[in-house]
């Protein structure tokens, strides 16, 4: 590879790390609007039903932008398709099956590659999901002191 195509990649790679920051920025800034919007009252006066229902959502939201950011940053600007990889068999070299969207856009260019090199990159964005289960609803009832979450009821000592 010249010179001048690395400098071409490297370009094409920034380009899409910055569209892929910009547009997971503004996606999650309106997730969190959208569901401003449609809260019936402020967070402390939901009940802990009606706060799981909204963590729900932004949840479900936010990993779909997160997943469409991912995709983006590891395709480099280049045309990718998502595929699950079906089966794997090793002999004399690996062979993959994979499944793919019957009319995904680029299934065209795959047909096309067919008996050529292609570049695989494995990357998902299940990676980028954790800290979810952190985020919990205000519980309707308050623990009692001494009794609450993580804490022991003091034994008489005898």
């Amino acid at each position: 590879m010249t010179k001048h195509h690395e400098e071409i990649q490297a370009a094409a790679k920034s380009a899409a790390v910055e569209m892929a920051a910009e547009t997971m920025t503004g996606d999650l800034l309106a997730a969190c609007v959208d569901e401003l919007k449609i809260q019936r009252d402020v967070w402390a006066k939901l009940n802990e039903q009606d706060q799981q229902e909204a963590i729900y959502r932004l949840s479900s939201r936010i990993t779909d932008n997160v997943r469409q950011a991912v995709e983006i940053i590891a395709s480099g600007n280049r045309p990718t398709i998502v595929a699950t990889v079906e089966s794997v068999t090793v002999k004399d070299g690996i062979k993959a099956v994979l499944t793919l969207q019957k009319h995904d856009a680029h299934r065209h260019e795959l047909i096309d590659a067919a008996g050529q090199s292609v570049l695989l990159i494995v990357a998902g964005a299940s990676e980028f999901y954790g800290g979810t289960e952190n985020v919990k609803p205000d519980p309707d009832q308050t623990t009692l002191s001494g009794f609450g979450e993580g804490e022991q009821p003091m034994q008489d000592a005898a």
